[in-house]
């Protein structure tokens, strides 16, 4: 293949010529070629011999696409699973498992394994991937996976790539577009972008800016209820109808509590429930979300040959309430009982310097990417899902904590207020989040004459991730002294701390994590042109890995003072005043802090170093001047990472650990499933054969391919809050084949009428499973979650004047099969999610530089199950926005 060739090109440009010359015609015009970077080299889509789509400026604004919802929403072959806002992660292919819950994704959650970039940076983060604004793009291209030789870590799956419009020399653009909507039974929405490109010196330099403001009203209710916590869904809760205490261990003598006093035989002590209502929080459209920021660049050509371009993206996006409701609590409706918010902001810095050295084409690109999330998330629900719960909630004895005649691990009304009554707090929670997320990477590579028979195409690539995450869980009433990181029964100071302060008093539980990594990597592909229509291309990418684990988990377990009794005294002797404190005012609540510090525990392993070769293969032949054909194989990975859990005490490398320091010893039982303390990289391999062929004259594009994809020791999150006692693990769960097909077609069908279309199927199936995980996941033989065996979108256009200017009238569908919701089968996991077709209508007229366009979105009022999810212990669906009126305004100026 060669870049000269384009003989594609030059009969579209041929023919656009003949067409402004000789006036309006019967006849359409040929479609636009669009150019592409996705090789790593500037060439037109139709000559690349990959599977891609690209989606150019004006389709973009055609379509109405703005943020990450819009972008799937018309990108075949593509899925999204999450709860909103900042909080989603890609799917390709039907390469899906469910992401893990957004309060512990930083902390313990695998990468994701579609690569997202903004410009030339990787701005993947699992659980949460950039949720960037789609303000002044010049496309977005897909490259379904494996993407790993040009790509590398995270593109296992392939890559989406946001690419941003650059500043233009010696042209004055100014744009502008505003719009507003009402969303049936919803609050209103505003949207407002301007775009600036300013030529200041000639051929020499030039800036542009874009500036955004999206104001996205809310159509989901939180509405009035009370909220108890119910033993007959959580078992672990002492049952309400009350607690008897027998003899231990066959002792003749009565039950002791932790007070020194007997219990009463066959007396049954009553259990007090607490009922938490969330009148102050009732609200009708409470999910309100804002997209804010700007992006400014400036581009200058040193000299004929070599130039500079520096660009800043600034973004803040906050949203309140949840993108999820509860059908049982009603359509659209929800009952919260702690405020939900997120604050998501991120800054990214990026230059490139870009030229040639004969004929030889160089290119340095680095960026600095800075984001920080703060979210507050109810998790009231906690209280009937989880294992743990009674002790951060009820009065509950604890080992080592509270002590008294040998009792420990039950049930104890001494410990606080009545001793007749088992009393237990208020059962709403919610879990406070702070991540940052810092990335440097940097890129030099070289792309030689394409014109000559033998090739090249490759470079460095180095990057420095490190996420820091503290998440703080705030359980019940604070009875006793706070979580304080410098005061623990079994570890010094922590090593390596985001937060070293003492946590509100309702924090029982933190975890306090930083995710140290470090990439080097060396790629290339290298092309021969056997003949000037067959080529053929191997590529290949070593890397060099390290990932790390570092800070602590601490807790407040159980840790409740013992009140004053009715003989004055407690087990100890010590007179206590009503307040919980000795006579002399000295506190006796406990105050020791448990937990485990992963430098410490985990540290002689680490950095885990992961270093390997990955390789792609591909033929490509023109079997004529309109049509490529080629067939490619290619490998992709996922990063490894560390498991929290098994940190509870000391490892030694080159042994294999006690069960005692990895054994799961959960009540729910798999006492034979051992944590593993890392979770190894997942790999895919591709087969694919594919097509692209521009035919009736440049009138019809049709691209599509077949494949047969083999995923290996699939990377699965879990939390399992009634089984594993320490809850949320990776485990490499078994490997999954899918075979599937895709197509999109583009047709110029009159003077007048564009279709635009995408289908694609996928057959899934899980292949093997990791036997000692089996208990977690779906069984052999199922389907992958997230992954419609079937999905199409359609857009047809209709242009026709009228007066001095242009008309023009849209429809645009898009239907998604069923799905299963998760690869995990702890029930209420797994569950069918219900097929969905939603539709967009638009009516506009645009006159010299000015348009205006009425649009309804989801003209069917659909109501579609995209993510049906229990990540913060209860089902709720996410979907779409329901139906939306709205009014745009855009104006273009361009001399």
């Amino acid at each position: 293949m060669k870049f000269q060739r384009s003989k594609i090109n030059q009969a579209v440009l041929s023919a656009l010529a003949a067409s402004a010359a000789g006036g309006a015609g019967a006849a359409p015009a040929p479609i636009e070629e669009i150019v592409v970077t996705a090789s790593k080299r500037a060439e037109p889509m139709q000559d690349v011999p990959i599977t891609m789509q690209a989606v150019d400026q004006r389709a973009m604004e055609e379509a109405g696409i703005e943020t990450f919802v819009d972008y799937v929403k018309y990108l075949p072959n593509v899925n999204a699973g999450g709860r909103g806002p900042g909080q989603n992660e890609i799917y390709i292919r039907g390469t899906a498992v469910q992401a893990i819950n957004t309060t512990i994704a930083e902390a313990n959650g695998s990468a994701p394994n579609v690569g997202l970039y903004l410009d030339e940076q990787p701005v993947t983060a699992g659980g949460r991937n950039l949720d960037v604004y789609a303000t002044d793009l010049e496309r977005i291209e897909v490259l379904p996976g494996p993407q790993g030789t040009l790509y590398g870590a995270s593109s296992m799956a392939g890559t989406v790539r946001l690419i941003t419009n650059k500043p233009r020399f010696n042209e004055f653009q100014a744009s502008f577009r505003g719009s507003a909507s009402s969303t049936k039974n919803g609050d209103m929405s505003d949207k407002v972008e301007a775009v600036l490109n300013l030529p200041l010196i000639d051929d020499k330099l030039a800036v542009r800016a874009a500036l955004f403001s999206d104001n996205q009203g809310g159509y989901i209710d939180n509405v009035a209820g009370s909220f108890t916590p119910d033993p007959t869904v959580n078992p672990v809760l002492p049952p309400a109808s009350g607690v008897q205490f027998v003899p231990a261990g066959g002792s003749p003598t009565a039950h002791q509590f932790a007070d020194g006093s007997f219990a009463v035989p066959g007396q049954v002590y009553p259990v007090q429930y607490t009922s938490t209502p969330n009148s102050d929080l009732v609200e009708d459209d409470f999910n309100d979300a804002s997209y804010q920021g700007f992006r400014v660049g400036a581009k200058y050509a040193i000299n004929e040959d070599w130039s500079v371009l520096v660009t800043h993206h600034q973004q803040v996006l906050e949203a309140d309430g949840v993108f999820d409701y509860d059908p049982l609590v009603g359509d659209l409706k929800v009952q919260r009982y702690n405020r939900d918010r997120l604050r998501d902001e991120f800054g990214q810095t990026a230059w490139t310097v870009e030229g040639r050295v004969g004929a030889l084409e160089l290119l340095y690109t680095g960026a600095y990417l800075k984001r920080e999330v703060d979210q507050t998330i109810d998790y009231s629900n906690y209280a009937n899902t989880g294992l743990y719960i009674r002790g951060y909630m009820c009065e509950y004895n604890t080992p080592g904590y509270h002590g008294g005649g040998g009792v420990g691990y039950t049930f104890d009304p001494t410990l606080s207020g009545d001793p007749g009554v088992i009393e237990c707090s208020a059962g709403d929670s919610f879990a406070a989040i702070s991540n940052e997320n810092e990335r440097w990477t940097h890129e030099f590579r070289i792309v030689t004459d394409q014109s000559k028979r033998l090739h090249f195409a490759g470079g460095v690539f180095y990057e420095d991730f490190e996420t820091r995450h503290v998440g703080d869980f705030n359980y019940g009433n604070p009875l006793w002294a706070p979580v304080d990181p410098q005061n623990k029964a079994s570890w010094g100071p922590p090593t390596t701390a985001n937060d070293r302060n003492v946590r509100d008093p309702r924090v029982q539980f933190t975890n306090d994590i930083t995710r140290p990594e470090e990439q080097l990597a060396v790629f290339g592909e290298l092309t021969f042109d056997i003949t000037e229509d067959l080529s053929l291309t191997a590529g290949a990418r070593w890397y060099d890995i390290e990932v790390g684990f570092e800070g602590f988990s601490a807790f407040k377990y159980g840790n409740r003072p013992v009140p004053n009794l009715a003989g004055g005294n407690n087990a100890n002797g010590i007179v206590l005043e009503a307040d919980g404190n000795d006579s002399d005012g000295t506190s006796l609540a406990p105050d020791i802090t448990g937990g485990r510090d992963y430098k410490t525990n985990i540290g002689n392993f680490q950095p885990y170093e992961d270093d390997d070769v990955i390789t792609k293969f591909t033929a490509n032949w023109f079997a004529t001047d309109d049509v490529l054909l080629y067939a490619t194989w290619s490998e992709g990975y996922r990063p490894p990472g560390f498991n929290r859990a098994v940190a509870g005490s000391q490892l030694v490398p080159g042994t294999v650990p006690s069960a005692a320091a990895t054994a799961n010893d959960g009540p729910g039982g798999f006492p034979d499933y051992f944590i593993p303390l890392i979770y190894k990289s997942d790999q895919l391999t591709n087969t694919e054969v594919g097509w692209k062929a521009t035919l009736l004259d440049g009138l019809l594009r049709f691209n599509g391919s077949v494949y047969r994809i083999d995923w290996e020791s699939i990377q699965v999150g879990h939390i399992d809050s009634q089984n594993i006692s320490f809850l949320t693990i990776v485990d490499n769960a078994g490997d999954a084949e899918i075979t599937g097909f895709e197509g999109d077609l583009v047709w110029a069908a009159t003077e007048n009428l564009m279709l635009y279309g995408a289908f694609s199927f996928n057959d899934t199936e899980i292949t093997s499973l990791n036997p000692a995980f089996a208990f977690a996941v779906t069984d052999e033989g199922d389907e992958l979650p997230l992954a419609p065996k079937v999905q199409f979108n359609l857009r047809a256009r209709y242009e026709w004047p009228i007066g001095e200017g242009q008309a023009h009238a849209q429809l645009a569908t898009k239907y998604s099969d069923k799905s299963w919701s998760s690869i995990i089968d702890v029930p209420p996991r797994r569950e069918r999610q219900d097929d969905y077709l939603i539709t967009d209508a638009s009516l506009g007229y645009a006159v010299d530089e000015w348009g205006v366009e009425l649009f309804v979105n989801n003209l069917t009022d659909e109501r579609a199950q995209l993510h049906i999810n229990t990540l913060d212990g209860s089902r709720k669906i996410t979907t779409n926005r329901p139906r939306t009126v709205g009014l745009r305004i855009s104006y273009d100026f361009d001399r």
